[in-house]
């Protein structure tokens, strides 16, 4: 069973565990899987969000909270996909440095340029979901940009 737990300040509940819900059950990823999603200021890192494999079913992801919702959403999907390739074994801890498809990160961004395709080819369609998903008053706040 997949447990999701979301802490932090500033971000929509609501919109949180719907996206990580509809993306786990997009791709299947409804093992034995816990996630974290934390929510707080990234500002100092200079990023909207993390990914990180705690253990071999443990995941936490962190998000900016000085997101708009469209962002968050593409941030969160963005960060999604990295938990998949974490899973995949695509992004693995080798010699205490990140790899991705068996090559030091150092090396190549691939695990982020192959992040924000896929990204925006879920974003319409995560949006599309929630849309029909959501109620009108909290899908009108949202307010999504393609």
């Amino acid at each position: 069973m997949t447990t999701i737990t979301h802490s932090g300040y500033g971000y929509s509940k609501t919109l949180c565990e719907h996206v990580s819900s509809w993306y786990l059950n997009e791709f299947h990823l409804n093992d034995e899987l816990n996630l974290y999603i934390s929510h707080r200021s990234l500002k100092s890192e200079g990023a909207t969000g993390f990914c990180y494999s705690i253990s071999d079913d443990e995941y936490e992801i962190e998000l900016d909270v000085y997101l708009n919702k469209t962002l968050y959403i593409k941030s969160l999907i963005h960060e999604l996909c990295h938990l998949t390739q974490w899973i995949s074994g695509d992004l693995s801890i080798q010699q205490g440095k990140l790899h991705y498809r068996n090559e030091p990160v150092e090396f190549t961004e691939l695990h982020e340029s192959d992040a924000y395709v896929k990204e925006n080819e879920l974003f319409p369609k995560c949006a599309s979901y929630l849309s029909g998903t959501l109620s009108s008053r909290l899908w009108q706040k949202i307010n999504y940009t393609c």
